[in-house]
């Protein structure tokens, strides 16, 4: 059984490590099928006129396999914990930069 838990934390660590640069506008995700309602991106687009690039994966294998191929192109991963505890204890990230940078 797969641990989906809601993971908004991990997933903006996943976004911090991705160093992905994209252009003002856009937003890139990837997440699993059937995690978010299906109104939830048409609505975020609208409200935050941004346009989102919607990905999904239906395995950790599937994921690892995009992440560790080079750069995604993703600015938000959302994996499962057991993924992601696995994920920074092989590959220990160099620096996180303190949240207060992102929210003054």
């Amino acid at each position: 059984m797969i641990n989906r838990q809601p993971l908004s934390v991990l997933a903006l660590a996943c976004a911090l490590f991705s160093g992905a640069t994209q252009a003002a506008g856009q937003l890139h995700i990837y997440n699993w099928n059937d995690y978010i309602a299906e109104d939830t991106i048409a609505n975020f687009e609208k409200k935050f006129d941004v346009k989102v690039t919607y990905d999904l994966f239906d395995s950790n294998e599937v994921l690892e396999g995009k992440l560790l191929s080079g750069a995604s192109g993703y600015d938000i991963v959302v994996p499962t914990a057991n993924f992601l505890g696995k994920q920074v204890r092989q590959h220990p990230p160099a620096s996180l930069h303190p949240l207060q940078q992102f929210f003054p």
